[in-house]
């Protein structure tokens, strides 16, 4: 059995508006969802939002999916809090900071370079 090894598992599909990404709940388990291009950089774009003035923090939104989205940056302890809400229940991650830096590295690396499942 191979293990799950990576706080993430991505896959940016080009010709199809379509991302898949995997996040690690254990060495056997990942929990996969679908976002599109727009929703993946909305989600690096705005993470970082602190706005008090406002009582905005972080980025909310509802995916084509119909998964409800709330990342926002845990500056405290330096990390990104990730909570998925999928019909009535929320899934809630804390991931480290680099790598939610290296999953960004990552989108924009398969965005640049061909990707073996560019063409499936």
């Amino acid at each position: 059995m191979k293990l799950f090894s990576e706080t993430f598992k991505f896959y940016a599909y080009k010709n199809k508006d379509r991302c898949d990404l995997s996040i690690k709940i254990n060495d056997t388990t990942v929990f996969t969802v679908k976002l599109t291009h727009e929703e993946i950089q909305k989600l690096f774009n705005e993470y970082n939002i602190i706005d008090e003035e406002n009582r905005r923090w972080g980025v909310e939104f509802q995916s084509q999916a119909g998964q409800f989205w709330f990342v926002m940056l845990k500056k405290h302890f330096d990390a990104v809090r990730i909570t998925l809400g999928i019909a009535g229940v929320d899934f809630n991650f804390r991931v480290s900071r680099t790598n939610w830096d290296l999953l960004k590295t990552e989108y924009e690396n398969q965005i640049a370079n061909p990707m073996p499942w560019d063409n499936k």
